[in-house]
C-alpha cells in the first residue's frame, strides 16, 4: 500500500536531493518519517492480518468460547458422534434406560387395565407398535410396544383384567438406539457421565481446528477490507492485544516507494542540519553543490541550517572563488563573498579572522566608502 501526499516544493532542495545518497535516504526516512499506527490500519486494514498473534488470539478465543457455552449450543449430530467417541457403560446404560422410556418400555410386564378384545396396530413394515384392548362398553385401551416385545396375546383374543399381554426382554446397548434419543435425551447420557464440560471443551476445538484470526473476523464480522468506522475500531478494539503495532508501522514504511522517501527528505533540507551536514560532508568538493545550499539559506532563512556554521562558510569562498576565477581578481572574489557571507548569514568570528584581509567590502559598506 503507497500513500502519496503532495509535500513543499522548492526548486533548489529538488536540486540537492540528488545529492543525497539513496540508501541513507532510506535510512533519514526510517529514523524521521512518523505515522501513527491507527492511520495505517484505516488505509490498510488488512494490514492488522499480517501482524496477529495468532496463536494467542485462538487460544484465548477458543477459551472464551468455551467459557460461554452450554450443551444446548451443540447439534445432535456433535453429541451423538461424542457419545460414540466416548462410550462408557454409565452412558450406555442411561441410553437403554431413556430408550425403553421413550418406547414404552419401562416395565418388564405390560398388562391389561380392563377386560376386553385384542386387536394390534402395525407400522408400514407390519411391525406391531401398540396392542389395543377394547371392552365390551367401548372402553379402548393402547400399550405401547417395541420390536424388542415379546407379544403374548393373539389378534381377537379375549382377555381380563391384569392379563400380561407382553414382556419386555433386557436390552443390550445397540448404537441404533441413539437415533430413537433426542436431543435433550442425548444432554442428558453426557451430564449422567458428567462430562458436560469434557463435551463442551473437545467439540469446540474441534469446530475451530485450523482456524486463525482472520477466519474467526469472517464468521464474526465479514470481510475486514469492507469494514470502516465503529465496525473497524469494534474489531480493533478486540485485536488489540495481538497486534505487534511496530511491525505493522515498518512494514508500511518498507513499503513506501524511493520516491516518496525522496520526497520526504527533500522537505527537510532546509531546515534539517543533519541533512545539510551530509551534503556538505559528502558532496564539498563539488562548487555547485555549496553554491546550491547557499541558495536555500538565503531564500528559506531558518535557525535550524547550517548557514553560520565555518565549515560551510569556509566552502562557500572556496566553491564562489573556483566558480568565477576565470579572469577575475582572486582577492576581490573572496571579498565578494565575504560580502555575501556577511549580508545573508551571520558570519562565523572564525571566518572573520582568518579572512580579515578580504573584510574591506564589508568595510566600506559599514562606514559607506
Amino acid at each position: 500500500m503507497i500513500i502519496k501526499f503532495k509535500l513543499f516544493e522548492s526548486s533548489t532542495a529538488n536540486e540537492l536531493i540528488d545529492y543525497i545518497d539513496d540508501n541513507y535516504i532510506e535510512e533519514y526516512f526510517d529514523t524521521n518519517y512518523s505515522i501513527d499506527v491507527n492511520e495505517i490500519i484505516e488505509l490498510w486494514p488488512k494490514s492488522i492480518l499480517n501482524h496477529i498473534d495468532d496463536e494467542s488470539f485462538m487460544k484465548n478465543f477458543i477459551s472464551d468460547e468455551i467459557n460461554n457455552r452450554s450443551l444446548e449450543d451443540f447439534s445432535d449430530w456433535d453429541l451423538s458422534d461424542y457419545i460414540k467417541k466416548h462410550l462408557t457403560d454409565v452412558k450406555e446404560a442411561k441410553i437403554i434406560e431413556l430408550y425403553k422410556s421413550n418406547n414404552g418400555m419401562d416395565d418388564d410386564e405390560i398388562t391389561s387395565d380392563i377386560d376386553g378384545k385384542i386387536s394390534f396396530i402395525r407400522n408400514k413394515k407390519l411391525e406391531i407398535k401398540k396392542i389395543v384392548v377394547t371392552s365390551k362398553e367401548g372402553v379402548i385401551k393402547k400399550y405401547k410396544v417395541s420390536k424388542d416385545s415379546t407379544i403374548l396375546v393373539q389378534e381377537n383374543d379375549y382377555i381380563t383384567k391384569d392379563t400380561i399381554i407382553a414382556k419386555n426382554e433386557e436390552l443390550d446397548y445397540n448404537e441404533s438406539m441413539l437415533k430413537d434419543l433426542s436431543d435433550d435425551d442425548l444432554r442428558e447420557v453426557i451430564e449422567e457421565d458428567n462430562e458436560a464440560d469434557n463435551f463442551i471443551e473437545e467439540i469446540t476445538n474441534n469446530n475451530y481446528s485450523g482456524y486463525d484470526a482472520e477466519d474467526i473476523i469472517k464468521e464474526f464480522y465479514g470481510d475486514i477490507e469492507k469494514m470502516s468506522g465503529k465496525e473497524l475500531n469494534n474489531v480493533l478494539d478486540w485485536l488489540r492485544n495481538y497486534i505487534d503495532e511496530d511491525e505493522i508501522v515498518k512494514e508500511y514504511m518498507d513499503e513506501q516507494e524511493i520516491e516518496y522517501k525522496k520526497e520526504f527528505t527533500e522537505e527537510r533540507i532546509h531546515d534539517d542540519e543533519i541533512l545539510q551536514k551530509y551534503i556538505l560532508d559528502n558532496n564539498g568538493n563539488k562548487p555547485e553543490v555549496i553554491i546550491l545550499l547557499a541558495d536555500l539559506f538565503e531564500s528559506e532563512p531558518d535557525d535550524n541550517n547550517l548557514s553560520g556554521e565555518y565549515d560551510f562558510q569556509k566552502k562557500y569562498i572556496d566553491a564562489y572563488v573556483e566558480e568565477n576565477t576565470d579572469g577575475k581578481d582572486m582577492e576581490e572574489l573572496k571579498s565578494v563573498a565575504m560580502k555575501y557571507l556577511y549580508d545573508n548569514f551571520d558570519l562565523n568570528s572564525d571566518i572573520s579572522e582568518e579572512y580579515k584581509e578580504y573584510m574591506w567590502l564589508i568595510d566600506a559598506d559599514k562606514y559607506n566608502l
